[in-house]
């Protein structure tokens, strides 16, 4: 199996670790706090891409979320306040809940790749629209409203 290991400073002065195993077992973090997953998003976005494409693409993605895990932290603050809010969390909201903050770290670090890649990423994708990124997109867009015009509308 094919390991790539990393150690990467981000903006914020921490120093992360992203490993790659082959394609399908990711792990990254901070310090002590490394998260081993597997790499669903990566695998569903990156098909049909080379294989150096796919790589590149992945370490970006997972470093993405470290670059803006200040950003999902503020997220999750709010989103927990929020919910606080309008009272007793159930098992079952708090199951949306982590959905919805998770589709919207998601976005945030698909975005971070977009970002630093600027018009390769489009070039990588052949300029067009890729079934995987646009099942991506929409699935954590609808993910992202549902939480914010749920909690809004219950609210007024």
């Amino acid at each position: 199996m094919e390991k790539t290991e990393y150690h990467i400073k981000t903006w914020y002065g921490s120093t992360g670790r992203i490993e790659l195993h082959g394609r399908f077992w990711h792990l990254a973090g901070l310090g002590n706090v490394e998260i081993p997953h597997p790499p669903v998003v990566n695998l569903l976005i990156r098909q049909g891409l080379p294989r150096d494409a796919q790589r590149e693409l992945s370490f970006r993605h997972e470093f993405g979320h470290l670059q803006t895990l200040p950003l999902a932290i503020m997220a999750t603050v709010l989103l927990l306040k929020r919910a606080k809010q309008t009272g007793r969390l159930k098992w079952s909201q708090g199951v949306w809940l982590w959905a919805e903050h998770h589709a919207l770290w998601e976005m945030m670090a698909e975005s971070y790749v977009m970002w630093r890649l600027s018009g390769r990423y489009k070039r990588l994708y052949g300029g067009r629209l890729h079934a995987g990124l646009v099942l991506f997109w929409l699935g954590t867009a609808v993910l992202v409203a549902r939480g914010f015009f749920r909690r809004t509308l219950k609210n007024n």
